[in-house]
C-alpha cells in the first residue's frame, strides 16, 4: 500500500532504496509494468544474491509475469540451472505455466527447451518438474520420447503413465509390443 500510495502522488519509488523484502519486490513489481529496462537487473541482482529464498522464488514470479525477452531470457537461464537448485524447479514449473498460457502449439520454443534441459541433467527433480510441465501441457510427443528412452524406471512409469492418461494410449501399444520390461507392460496395461 505505501508502494502503491507513492506511486500515486507521483513519488518515485526506488526499490534499491527498500529495506523490506516485501516491498522492494512490490516496488520491483510496480517497475517492472512501468519500466521493465530498469526492473529487470533488479530481479537479476536479486536472484543472484544473499536474499532469501522466499524473495528470490517471487522474483522469479515476477520474472515469469514478464513477456519482456529479456525477462525470458533470465527465466531461462535460471530454468537451465543456472543458480539455486530449488529455483531451477521453480523456473521449468514456470516456463511450463507459460508454455500453458501462451499456447503448447504456439512454436515459442518452451517444448524445446525443457527437452534440452532433461537432456543436460541428471537431478530427478529436475526432470520431474519437467515432467509435469509437459503433463499440464498435453505434450505427448515428448512425454512418448521420455517413456522410450529414460534410463530410470520411475522417470520412465511416470512419462508412460501421464502418456496413458492424456488419452495418448494408441502410442503407448507400439511401447507395450517391443518392450521387455514386466514393470512397463504392466503399467502400459493399467
Amino acid at each position: 500500500l505505501e508502494v502503491e500510495v507513492k506511486q500515486a502522488s507521483g513519488q518515485n519509488v526506488a526499490p534499491e532504496s527498500e529495506s523490506d523484502e516485501d516491498l522492494k519486490l512490490m516496488a520491483i513489481n510496480g517497475l517492472t509494468q512501468s519500466d521493465p529496462e530498469r526492473a529487470i537487473p533488479l530481479l537479476e541482482n536479486l536472484l543472484k544474491g544473499a536474499q532469501s529464498p522466499k524473495l528470490k522464488e517471487r522474483a522469479l514470479f515476477v520474472l515469469a509475469q514478464s513477456s519482456v525477452p529479456k525477462a525470458q531470457q533470465l527465466l531461462e537461464q535460471v530454468a537451465r540451472g543456472g543458480g539455486n537448485p530449488d529455483l531451477q524447479v521453480k523456473a521449468i514449473t514456470y516456463v511450463g505455466v507459460a508454455r500453458r498460457r501462451q499456447g503448447a502449439g504456439n512454436g515459442n520454443g518452451n517444448g524445446q527447451l525443457l527437452s534440452e534441459i532433461y537432456a543436460s541433467t541428471n537431478d530427478a527433480n529436475v526432470k520431474r518438474a519437467i515432467l509435469n510441465a509437459y503433463m499440464a501441457n498435453r505434450d505427448t510427443e515428448h512425454l512418448l520420447q521420455v517413456a522410450k528412452t529414460e534410463k530410470a524406471p520411475e522417470l520412465r512409469l511416470d512419462a508412460i503413465r501421464y502418456v496413458g492418461s492424456g488419452g495418448g494410449g494408441d502410442a503407448l501399444v507400439a511401447i507395450y509390443s517391443s518392450d521387455q520390461e514386466r514393470q512397463v507392460k504392466q503399467t502400459i496395461v493399467e
